[in-house]
């Protein structure tokens, strides 16, 4: 029982040790925030001002803007929700509600935006996917007439 007793005491104080050093060490920490707010504060900048920015919310983009910005990136692909939720997440560095992304697909699709294909995966509309393509080729075009412009005046320095 005595020993019981003693080894009682002694967590007990262990204990009391390392709750004294955390309030010390979180004392010191409390503190260079508050100098840290201070210097801040006099330097003149605001709450707002230190808001994380993610791309979406930089962009001011909707979830259907997000979705269709996702789809594009591969325009031949099926997409499931989950998939588009994902890429979401990676591409814009949020994480959007999936409660949110599948209705939202629906009505899209409901509204001509996007398509189902057999496996009911969604798609972008066969128009929309014709102009994405129709944008790289141009896009391809106009670097390669880039290139040979390029090319020539490195010729003529050259002769």
């Amino acid at each position: 029982m005595i020993h019981e007793l003693q080894t009682t005491v002694h967590r007990g104080e262990a204990d009391i040790a390392r709750f004294r050093k955390l309030i010390i060490d979180t004392e010191d920490k409390i503190s260079d925030a508050k100098t840290t707010l201070r210097t801040l504060q006099a330097m003149g900048v605001s709450a707002s001002d230190d808001q994380p920015k993610t791309a979406a919310s930089a962009a001011n983009l909707t979830v259907p803007d997000m979705i269709l910005s996702v789809m594009k990136s591969q325009p031949e692909k099926g997409w499931e929700p989950i998939q588009v939720l994902n890429a979401i997440r990676n591409k814009f560095g949020i994480e959007p509600d999936p409660n949110n992304v599948r209705p939202t697909m629906w009505r899209m699709r409901k509204d001509g935006r996007l398509s189902q294909d057999k496996e009911n995966r969604y798609r972008l509309p066969s128009k929309e996917v014709r102009s994405i393509e129709q944008d790289e080729k141009a896009r391809a075009l106009e670097q390669a007439l880039d290139q040979v412009e390029r090319n020539r005046k490195i010729e003529g320095m050259l002769e």
